[in-house]
């Protein structure tokens, strides 16, 4: 699952930063944010569902993500270290495909929740992280 990953590509100062450049210049999926921490990792399949107005320095994104709820939990449990973050709390409830895990880098602290969406072929992954 790891090597379906695109790698980020680094924006130059100099080139427009909208979302729709931003994203497909990083293989992102269309309507990110232009504030988006590239670090952060997404499972392949993954558009962009909502996302929310900022609270501060909090900004957070819905997705809308193909696969099992396993499959979503493995995936963050292995990527958010390989992409230089440290794990923190989480919670993970089984009977109801619901998971949170907490993780931190270079004092910000970001989020990702796992829930259900009404199609049981897909979920909701949030993830909220602090802009610096």
């Amino acid at each position: 699952l790891a090597a379906l990953l695109i790698p980020a590509v680094a924006i130059g100062a100099d080139q427009p930063r909208s979302s729709a450049t931003a994203a497909s210049a990083q293989g992102l999926p269309a309507g990110m944010p232009k504030e988006w921490d590239p670090r952060l990792p997404l499972p392949p399949g993954a558009a962009v569902s909502k996302i929310y107005p900022p609270a501060g320095v909090i900004h957070s994104v819905e997705f809308t993500v193909p696969g099992t709820f396993d499959e979503l939990v493995k995936f963050y449990q292995d990527q958010i270290p390989e992409h230089g973050f440290h794990i923190g709390s989480k919670i993970k409830n089984e009977a109801r495909k619901v998971y949170n895990v907490n993780f931190t880098s270079k004092g910000a602290l970001d989020s990702v929740s796992i829930y259900p969406t009404k199609d049981p072929g897909k979920f909701t992954v949030k993830i909220s992280y602090e802009v610096k």
